[in-house]
């Protein structure tokens, strides 16, 4: 059914200007143009059982499982069949559809097919103009072809096509799904969804400022396959080539065939005590690379670009596959969807029986608790005290309140998939099936590795290839010499331990004998890198004392 739309007015301030995943700053030609019409067709789809779907909700509530949020319903709009079209006398053309979802906490749009001529543009907003997404062009379409948005607030949004006189070409769009955001939500909860508990920490407050790098890896997964959308956490997770690839570190339960992907970054409150903070900061489209249901592990590749702007605040979490039993460090998540959430564990022990490939997490009690997680925890990491990713949030029975004294509320366990086990999948052939290939792809045999910020290195992926070098003599009491180590320019010398930890920085020059005296180093295995603007070398030291 359709129905006309009036629009109550034209604001030019105040504009909530989204510059999400693939777009790039811009303002809808409809704002400007005084001799468009006000009046955009308008499509209604078909009413939701809110009430039902939350009932259903309730009775599921498995952290196994991931949060359901919202509804997908299956349409097939397009420039033909829906909307309608402006031509200006000036040879511009401008086509506008809107979609009404009555009820919707918010809206988003799923494209099966987004083909934009060079120069043309697309946003899509809400209809009193304060949230717009965009703008979008030719570069923001998925190798696939497929196109994601993010979302509108509210329960009706608007795309506008603007194609300007001088641009040729013919655009394809076609709308393949609208998600409906249904779960209710007050002033103190997400824009995503809400936490049921109220004893989670807002990343924002001061006693989580030690977890900073940390809280800056997690984020937000958003999950359109079917006829929902589901709700899920995970972290950006760091590799031994340290070249930027978007990996997300999340659960295997969260994996749905066919999805669309959303990954929100920064998705957290203002303040401690803050209502609303950051919510839309997003890049689509994933790759499965990994996964395996013993430990539940999934490892995804962000295959959309990555907003610049997102890129100085994103931290690429280490990780520590030793298989002993880790400090207690933090949990950091969205709980139900929520603002991103600190909790605090108690302990952390090896799982027995079933969740033997899992570690056994409790949570601090009475006055004491400083959090649990809740359904939309599932896949956030597990750190250690030293902060590096030891295993994703699998299940449990914890929650914020107490429920019976069958260690179900606060003194519930919850079990975290083994970052040591899901390395090889118990030695498994099959490269999908285990991290090892994929965070560790020159076999360099790192126990485990540091997190850094995306902006902080270099790339691998900025050289034409990684060379090796001889480290002479090898085994080595500390006295070495390089061989095979050819420089055009001036470069620096990187020494790391098996944790990932730098423990020496040198300059070379490419007239150097290249001989040092790292007797002090204590008996182990090291890795070396050298890097200059033309070349990036490595190789391995074993010291022997």
């Amino acid at each position: 059914m359709k129905r006309i739309l009036v629009l109550a007015g034209v604001i030019f301030g105040f504009l909530n200007l989204s510059w999400g995943q693939l777009s790039f700053p811009g303002t809808p030609v409809s704002f400007q143009k005084e001799q468009l019409s006000w009046y955009v067709p308008t499509v209604d789809l078909p009413s939701l059982d809110i009430q039902k779907l939350l009932d259903e909700d309730a009775v599921s509530k498995d952290k196994g499982t991931p949060l359901r949020v919202g509804v997908n319903h299956q349409v097939t709009l397009n420039m033909y069949n829906s909307g309608k079209w402006d031509h200006l006398p000036n040879g511009e053309r401008i086509w506008r559809m809107a979609v009404r979802s009555e009820g919707a906490l918010a809206l988003h749009f799923n494209f099966n097919q987004f083909v934009i001529p060079k120069g043309a543009e697309v946003y899509i907003y809400s209809p009193d103009r304060q949230h717009v997404a965009g703008m979008y062009d030719q570069r923001s379409t998925l190798e696939d072809g497929e196109f994601y948005a993010q979302d509108i607030p509210g329960d009706e949004m608007i795309i506008e096509y603007y194609q300007p006189a001088s641009v040729d070409g013919t655009p394809q769009i076609e709308i393949s799904s609208v998600g409906h955001t249904y779960k209710a939500i007050s002033n103190y909860k997400g824009y995503h969804g809400t936490a049921e508990g109220d004893c989670h920490i807002n990343t924002a407050c001061p006693e989580v400022e030690p977890w900073r790098d940390q809280v800056n890896s997690v984020v937000l997964i958003k999950i359109t396959a079917g006829e929902y959308v589901y709700m899920c956490s995970g972290a950006m997770i760091n590799n031994t080539r340290q070249d930027n690839t978007p990996y997300v570190f999340t659960a295997e339960h969260c994996y749905e065939s066919g999805a669309a992907w959303r990954f929100y970054f920064g998705y957290e409150t203002s303040s401690c005590e803050a209502i609303g903070g950051s919510f839309n900061k997003v890049a689509i489209g994933g790759q499965l690379v990994a996964k395996g249901q013993d430990s539940d592990f999934m490892l995804l590749k962000i295959t959309g670009d990555i907003n610049e702007n997102y890129k100085p605040n994103i931290f690429l979490a280490g990780w520590n596959r030793n298989s002993t039993t880790p400090s207690v460090g933090a949990a950091i998540h969205h709980p139900g969807g929520d603002y991103k959430k600190y909790s605090k564990p108690r302990s952390v022990t090896s799982g027995t029986g079933y969740y033997t490939y899992f570690w056994r997490v409790g949570w601090l009690l009475g006055e004491n608790n400083k959090g649990t997680t809740e359904q939309g925890s599932s896949g956030s990491p597990l750190f250690d005290a030293n902060g590096y990713i030891v295993g994703s949030l699998c299940c449990g029975t914890s929650s914020c309140e107490y429920i019976d004294a069958n260690n179900v509320g606060p003194s519930g366990f919850d079990h975290y998939g083994k970052l040591s086990y899901s390395w090889t999948g118990n030695n498994t052939t099959n490269n999908a099936r285990k991290l090892q290939p994929w965070l560790d792809p020159d076999n360099w045999g790192n126990v485990a590795l540091a997190g850094r910020y995306w902006n902080d290195q270099v790339g691998v992926d900025q050289y034409s290839a990684i060379e090796t070098f001889t480290v002479h003599p090898n085994p080595s009491g500390g006295l070495v010499s390089f061989k095979d180590l050819v420089l055009e320019s001036t470069a620096t010398c990187f020494v790391y331990d098996p944790m990932g930890r730098l423990l020496i920085s040198t300059t070379l020059q490419p007239d150097d004998l290249y001989q040092f005296d790292w007797s002090y180093l204590s008996h182990g295995l090291y890795l070396v890198e050298v890097k200059s603007q033309q070349k990036h070398y490595r190789a391995k030291l074993l010291i022997t004392k």
